[in-house]
């Protein structure tokens, strides 16, 4: 690591509100949804960030990543499909 070329990771609330990045949109009215259609190791099983207002889709990660955190239950685990 060089640590003559360091930068302090920018604060993600110091950004303000995320924007779509929609060159038409740029509206700050993002939403959060769950999936029933992405495939992939968690077919269904993920939550997707999209823009409310021109739907672009901006992100999805898999949900199941809950299933490995601490104090989580068996029975109240996601089930999903291993790749």
């Amino acid at each position: 690591m060089n640590l003559e070329n360091y930068q302090d990771p920018v604060k993600f609330k110091a950004i303000g509100r995320p924007k779509c990045p929609n060159q038409e949109c740029k509206s700050t009215n993002l939403d959060v949804s769950l999936s029933e259609h992405l495939f992939g190791p968690c077919n269904g099983q993920y939550e997707v960030v999209y823009c409310a207002d021109c739907l672009t889709f901006l992100s999805a990660h898999p949900i199941a990543i809950m299933n490995v955190m601490s104090g989580i239950k068996e029975d109240e685990k996601i089930p999903y499909v291993r790749a």
